[in-house]
């Protein structure tokens, strides 16, 4: 029986590094999938495939902690090589800026801006306003053409 939870052990890391897109950290099919296997499934698996102890306790249930974070980091590697090797590069503008409150009582410079990608114009998520930049400022955007979606602000354009 051990030999079962093994195999179920080692299909679902497969399934959650191998067969999942770098896309799943969303509300779909896919990402409930990914919930599923790192906060269920592969700790349940963990404790039904070692003996039990209080070691193997404790593994199953910080196994979530763990697998989250290195499949977070597993899925942001493999977002920056599609960004690398099939990324298209173009500008952005910034039309929103503002300031927001932090938790320590301080203030965040905040920005969003939009680009053109497959005739389509996509705007960008709020990122840190380090270079204070100002509504109508130009950026450069790199994005993958089959996903505008997933892009990653590279620069400031002068």
């Amino acid at each position: 029986m051990k030999n079962y939870w093994a195999g179920l052990l080692m299909a679902m890391l497969g399934i959650l590094f191998l067969g999942l897109n770098t896309n799943t950290n969303s509300s779909g099919a896919l990402g409930i999938l990914a919930f599923a296997l790192i906060f269920a499934a592969i700790p349940f698996a963990i404790y039904n495939t070692f003996a039990a102890s209080r070691f193997t306790l404790i593994t199953a249930v910080a196994s979530p902690l763990i697998l989250g974070l290195t499949w977070g980091k597993w899925a942001t590697y493999l977002q920056n090589r599609q960004l690398d090797s099939r990324g298209i590069t173009t500008k952005g503008v910034v039309f929103a800026t503002w300031k927001e409150r932090t938790k320590n009582g301080g203030q965040q410079k905040l920005f969003k801006a939009t680009f053109q990608a497959a005739l389509e114009t996509h705007e960008t998520t709020s990122h840190n306003n380090l270079n204070n930049l100002q509504k109508g400022d130009t950026i450069v955007v790199k994005y993958i053409p089959t996903d505008p979606s997933t892009y990653q602000i590279i620069g400031l354009k002068e």
